[in-house]
């Protein structure tokens, strides 16, 4: 089952990294909070402009702090 459960949240992760809306991946993003990959996805694609950058940028330096990246 786990297997299958891990299967299904990649499909998931995965999913959420291509769309071309930012909505699925931002909730994914704040469900699984130490995915550094999808902090760094959002980074890349939320605007210059948009306050959400500070709060993923804040959450990607203690991420790489945390895991010494």
């Amino acid at each position: 089952m786990s297997e299958y459960r891990e299967y299904l949240h990649e499909s998931v992760r995965n999913a959420t990294r291509l769309s071309p809306d930012l909505a699925p991946l931002w909730a994914f993003t704040a469900r699984f909070t130490d995915d550094l990959e999808l902090w760094e996805e959002l980074h890349l694609r939320l605007p210059e402009r948009d306050v959400r950058r500070s709060l993923v940028e804040a959450r990607m330096k203690i991420l790489r702090r945390k895991f010494g990246a």
